[in-house]
């Protein structure tokens, strides 16, 4: 047989020893995460920099006089701990802002287009203010409809003094000068159950508050290319390049042209992002190492292969480092790509000083301490987690599995004799033999070791984040990458030569490539199990990661001496994650309560009893509630397992919990009036005692009529109701101390009947 065993490598030192940054990496992220748990204390930021000081000077004291080794340990890892604390108690200090509660004109400059809505435009802005602590902070403002010229002293001073450029002039460009009025806040947030932390997601990226400007209270002021700044002038060259795509090709097309090749997602389709998400291939359309290593693939087969001398290379080098990180500021600078441009670039040096330098733990550690330093919130960052999880999980599994257990190695066919009677037949399929397995082995075994590699060490957070599991992702990244491979080349000669003659046929040829790769992916995602649902709890999620490293030490000869303890860690890491999703899945998970969610312009109340037995109660027709319930669907109904809905639909109901009577409803005990109409103005002799008075929409009677009806336990103000007419509830509840609850400000109102007082709401006296 032309087969022999391959020499297998022998089993590497510990992590911790091959990488040794990889300590103060984790020691700097989970001082970064304390920081981000505690940022609701007060005085964190002096705590922890008290801190940080501290066990410096102990630290110094250590080395210096105590010389022990076990307290420099010790102090070393408390310090970077501590100052990884400090590092993130600053950036968040720096970036929350008391914002003015009342609407006001502002003035910014834009940064870039986040998102194009169908009715408007999602722009980040940052602001120019005389007021210290809101000047230069970055502001998420949707615009909507078309601009008109504000009402605003400052839009009216500015062009009074400044006639260059025509107020019709509507392009959105970096560079150039937002005018809006318009309440800024730290964010929107629901407040419903399962709610996504939208105020958090801002505060992470570096945002410090959101707007909505209505059409006719905001106006844009161009700025010329001169006047702005050189990273301005990077994204003004990448819409330059967006919109030469869509000159050539269907907006779809050049949605998904600019989002791989450019980084720009504004254009991307819905229809498209949820294609890529149920395929596994997500990952094509984000910016990351994949990218950059075609990218380099090209530059290394196209200059770098041909240079001899040893000056050439590193100038070739240096040229190419400096064209890939231009790359990386043109695309926005994503966090994946800078992770992977820090790492060729590690890599790269490494290799002119050392030919064998190859990708370690330790670069990848050095490159997330840098990115911690420079901002230590994207530690909270998806792609940031995603990106170092992937690469981490890849490094460990080719040294500790691929490497060890290597395919065998092909011998040259002349080294055996062909036995007699052997013909040209034999020696062509021979022959083929060989060829093929060297693709395998070269192409499709690194294909496959990496894809699998980056899924198991991604599995947790795709099912964390995006709790869906693609069961065919190795099958669809067949598609995708190759696809992508093309598609990125073949922007790179549609750019560099802008020939009418070379640009119609290379388009053309993109454009069936487009279709190829999209319909080979609707293709999969077809099959039936091909986007799996994933909704498990944190610790199943942690056992079954911790998993794979357990099984691998069960069938690693060298570990046959503790194959029983292994075993036992195996059985206890099942038993824990099979009776972690029992505990979830049980029919009492949630407790009798009683939810008005805040579902904007319209009341929405849920009674509960257990997660197999609620009712859904809104005034309004329910296939026109339904669809304002997708949120709630996919954050709180399924992960709960709450089972199908049923819906209070007539005046007058009874069920085993429940009992309605027109506007009265009593549950668990608990009585709730819901008012949906105005109510008459005689007096009464005796007011009715309810537990919960709800008003909705269709209300209109003065609070104090209201009240001289109702002796109502608190009062929740439901988000159907008008600006104007909550504000005059909250003002009559608080001259008479009667507690309420604005569902539209406060979030939704939680009464868990077991407790005396609603859960997690807002009662003001």
């Amino acid at each position: 047989m032309p087969f022999e065993h391959s020499i297998s490598f022998s089993l590497p030192h510990s992590i911790f020893y091959q990488a040794p940054l990889l300590r103060f990496a984790l020691c700097f992220g989970m001082g970064v995460g304390f920081s981000w748990v505690v940022r609701e204390a007060e005085y964190y930021l002096p705590i922890l920099f008290s801190a940080a000081l501290l066990c410096g000077l102990l630290l110094a004291l250590a080395l210096w006089r105590w010389r022990n080794a076990r307290a420099v340990v010790v102090f070393g890892m408390l310090t970077i701990f501590f100052t990884g604390g400090s590092f993130g108690a600053l950036e968040v200090t720096k970036l929350g802002v008391d914002w003015p509660s009342a609407s006001r004109s502002w003035q910014g400059k834009i940064e870039q287009i986040y998102r194009v809505y169908d009715d408007g435009i999602g722009v980040e802005v940052s602001l120019t203010d005389s007021n210290p602590s809101l000047h230069g902070k970055r502001v998420r403002v949707k615009l909507q409809g078309g601009e008109q010229n504000l009402p605003c002293s400052i839009f009216d001073h500015h062009f009074a003094r400044d006639n260059r450029t025509s107020s019709a002039d509507s392009s959105f460009l970096p560079g150039h000068i937002l005018f809006f009025t318009a309440a800024v806040n730290r964010g929107y947030k629901s407040g419903n159950p399962g709610d996504f932390d939208y105020p958090g997601y801002l505060t992470i990226h570096g945002i410090s508050g959101a707007a909505y400007a209505s059409a006719g209270h905001w106006k844009i002021h161009p700025v010329s290319d001169e006047a702005v700044s050189w990273r301005h002038r990077l994204l003004r060259f990448r819409r330059q390049l967006t919109d030469t795509y869509l000159q050539h090709f269907s907006t779809d097309a050049g949605g998904l042209l600019s989002a791989l090749t450019l980084g720009d997602k504004t254009l991307l389709s819905a229809q498209v992002r949820s294609l890529f998400s149920d395929s596994g291939t997500s990952h094509v359309l984000a910016l990351s190492g994949l990218h950059l290593g075609i990218l380099f693939t090209l530059f290394h087969f196209l200059f770098l292969k041909r240079l001899r001398s040893k000056i050439g290379k590193t100038v070739g080098t240096v040229i190419v480092l400096l064209l890939l990180w231009s790359f990386v500021l043109l695309a926005g600078t994503p966090i994946s790509l800078l992770r992977a441009v820090s790492m060729l670039t590690l890599l790269q040096v490494g290799q002119l000083v050392r030919a064998n330098a190859q990708l370690s733990l330790n670069g990848l550690s050095f490159a997330a301490l840098v990115l911690l330093i420079v901002n230590p919130l994207s530690l909270f960052d998806v792609s940031f987690q995603l990106s170092f999880a992937a690469v981490f999980s890849i490094i460990l599994c080719n040294d500790y599995v691929w490497l060890r257990f290597p395919l065998p190695r092909y011998v040259e066919a002349g080294t055996y004799p062909y036995p007699a009677g052997s013909n040209r037949f034999s020696h062509v399929v021979q022959t083929l033999i060989k060829y093929v397995y060297h693709f395998v082995v070269q192409v499709v075994y690194p294909f496959f070791t990496i894809s699998l590699s980056a899924q198991l060490g991604t599995f947790a957070l795709v099912a964390i984040y995006f709790h869906t599991f693609s069961p065919y992702f190795f099958l669809a990244n067949l598609v995708a990458i190759p696809g992508a491979y093309v598609l990125l080349t073949s922007s790179l000669c549609f750019f560099l030569f802008p020939l009418a003659c070379i640009r119609a046929p290379l388009s053309a040829f993109m454009q069936w490539v487009i279709q190829l790769m999209t319909q080979g992916l609707d293709y999969i995602t077809q099959w039936p199990g091909a986007s799996l649902p994933v909704y498990a709890g944190w610790p199943s999620l942690l056992c079954i990661t911790l998993l794979f490293p357990a099984v691998y030490f069960l069938l690693e000869p060298r570990c046959r001496h503790w194959r029983k303890y292994i075993l036992c860690v195996v059985a206890s890491l099942l038993a824990v994650s099979v009776w972690s999703e029992l505990y979830r899945h049980r029919p009492h998970r949630l407790s009798a309560q009683i939810i008005i969610y805040n579902v904007p312009h319209t009341t929405v109340v849920h009674f509960i009893q257990t997660a197999c037995d609620s009712y859904l109660y809104s005034p309004e027709p329910v296939d026109s509630v339904l669809p304002r319930l997708s949120r709630l669907q996919q954050n709180y109904f399924v992960p709960m397992h709450i089972e199908p809905l049923r819906w209070l639909t007539h005046d007058s109901e009874s069920y085993e919990y429940l009992v309605r009577r027109g506007n009265a409803m009593l549950f668990g005990r608990r009585s709730m009036a819901v008012l949906e109409r105005n109510i008459p103005l005689q007096p009464v002799g005796t007011r009715q005692p309810v537990d919960i008075l709800l008003l909705s929409k269709g209300c209109y009677t003065a609070p104090e009529v209201v009240l001289q009806h109702y002796l109502p336990r608190y009062v929740v103000l439901s988000p159907s109701l008008s600006f104007r007419l909550r504000r005059s509830w909250e003002e009559h509840c608080r001259s008479v101390h009667q507690p309420f609850h604005d569902v539209a400000e406060c979030g939704a109102f939680v009464w868990i009947l077991s407790q005396i007082k609603p859960e997690a709401s807002i009662i003001e006296p």
